[in-house]
């Protein structure tokens, strides 16, 4: 059985080896440390970003997209604008018109008007509904 001298003991126990065994350690973990710091710097960091207008633009589903929207919406898109021409001119036409006007032409012609901003607006309600519904078609085609 091998046994520590007094020496040994009281050597292991001073404030000079720990000191010296506190700065081994420092020593180790700083190489350490910096071997790790070497190893992460090797890699190169790649951060990216998605440029959604770009893909829009260049995109061929993008513009295969955007094309079948406008086929689909370009005659509700008529019809809207159609109206909202007639009510224009009938504006105009009850502004211009409405003081010389027989009581019962007015009458007709607001009722009209009102009849087209409803109707417009139902329209209008429609096809926001309809872009709402076609929506989540056009986000599957980019998956």
């Amino acid at each position: 059985m091998v046994t520590a001298s007094s020496a040994t003991l009281a050597f292991l126990r001073s404030p000079v080896f720990s000191e010296c065994l506190m700065n081994v350690l420092i020593a180790f973990t700083a190489g350490v440390l910096m071997l790790m710091a070497t190893h992460v710097g090797a890699q190169s960091l790649k951060i990216g970003y998605v440029n959604g207008l770009r893909i829009e633009n260049e995109s061929a589903i993008a513009k295969q997209a955007v094309e079948q929207l406008k086929k689909e919406f370009a005659p509700r898109d008529a019809q809207l604008q159609e109206l909202q021409k007639q009510g224009a001119e009938l504006k105009n036409e009850l502004e211009k018109e409405g003081l010389t006007m027989q009581p019962a032409d007015k009458q007709a012609k607001e009722k009209r008007l009102v009849a087209l901003g409803q109707q417009f607006q139902q329209m209008q309600h429609l096809m926001k509904k309809f872009s709402q519904q076609k929506m989540p078609d056009l986000k599957g085609l980019f998956k």
